[in-house]
């Protein structure tokens, strides 16, 4: 189920709705104040679209901040320094960046358990057969079938951290070589792991590289910029590195693929961390909201000194919560709907 087959297909038949693909938008039209159109780019051929009623940004924790700055919304200093015509000097814009960092430790297992085996040509075949016959089997299993959350301090109120069980092996890795079609299919049978820090303190920031609306934004990450962050997501690995050596689970690992046994204290494992973490894709915060009039937008998600524009995707979360940011973005898109129509 994605958000199009949930929202968008029931109603392609409104008249009022109209979808239009391969757009870009590159510039909000402001006028006195106002939001009244955006500048497109479709097919080679810019075009506008007019606007009487409000206009939603819902462009993601990138794209909209980027979209805001391009069109003369966001830190003065930045847009007088790219020629961008300043509309509202909102310093937040862009800033307060945040995403889940994470560490996969990988095992592998003495028997053929995973889900890899679901890879053979005689497996995958069948799989696929079931899934068109009878909508089940292999291929309506998700590639992370369980997770959880937990503390990593027992004295915390809530959970610090969260776990996301791999069923298989994730592909090789082909950063630098020329990608191959057999990297995908795992050598070996095994699992693997996915940890969060639920609600990392740390933040980062997405600017303008040029007033080029195809350039690329800055994205400055910042993870692990707060000394607090590290620790968490250290205790936390540690903890699950643990649960893996109980006896229930342990007499099905071979060997520990990542970090393996070469890593043996907490200083190995903390710079295996930072040589080996990787990110989810919960960007979010960018253009915060907050009952402040420093936030980038009111509680109604308006943004603030613009009349007639809204923003609605992840971006507006002040902080990342501790879960992947699929749910709570359709419920912001939910929310936004009701009181826009109640507006």
């Amino acid at each position: 189920m994605s958000t199009a087959t949930a929202f968008l297909r029931p109603n392609e038949s409104r008249p009022n709705l109209t979808v239009v693909t391969g757009a870009l938008a590159t510039r909000l039209i402001i006028e006195g104040g106002r939001a009244v159109g955006a500048d497109i780019l479709q097919g080679g051929r810019l075009g506008k679209i007019q606007v009487n009623g409000e206009i939603i940004v819902s462009a993601g924790a990138i794209k909209s901040p980027q979209l805001l700055l391009l069109s003369g919304i966001g830190p003065g200093d930045q847009l007088r320094a790219l020629d961008i015509p300043v509309h509202r000097d909102a310093p937040r814009v862009g800033q307060g960046l945040q995403n889940h960092v994470c560490y996969r430790p990988q095992y592998i297992t003495k028997a053929a358990l995973t889900a890899s085996r679901h890879l053979s040509p005689w497996n995958a075949a069948k799989a696929g057969v079931t899934y068109v016959l009878r909508g089940s089997g292999p291929l309506m299993e998700s590639y992370a079938p369980a997770g959880g959350f937990f503390r990593t301090d027992p004295g915390l109120e809530t959970p610090d951290a969260q776990v996301v069980l791999l069923s298989a092996l994730a592909p090789a890795s082909t950063t630098g070589s020329r990608f191959r079609l057999r990297d995908l299919w795992p050598k070996e049978h095994g699992f693997g792991l996915t940890i969060y820090q639920g609600t990392p303190n740390s933040r980062g920031a997405v600017s303008l590289r040029s007033r080029d609306p195809m350039a690329a934004p800055n994205i400055e990450p910042g993870y692990f910029t707060d000394p607090r962050d590290m620790p968490v997501l250290l205790s936390a690995v540690a903890g699950m590195r643990e649960m893996m050596r109980q006896p229930a689970i342990a007499k099905h690992v071979d060997r520990d693929l990542l970090p393996g046994p070469q890593v043996q204290g907490m200083a190995d494992l903390e710079a295996d961390i930072r040589r080996n973490g990787a990110t989810a894709y919960h960007q979010c915060s960018t253009c915060a909201m907050g009952g402040d009039d420093r936030s980038v937008l009111d509680p109604q998600l308006k943004v603030r000194g613009i009349e007639g524009l809204r923003v609605a995707d992840a971006s507006i979360m002040p902080r990342v919560p501790n879960a992947a940011l699929h749910a709570p973005t359709i419920m912001i898109g939910e929310k936004a709907a009701a009181m826009i129509k109640n507006a």
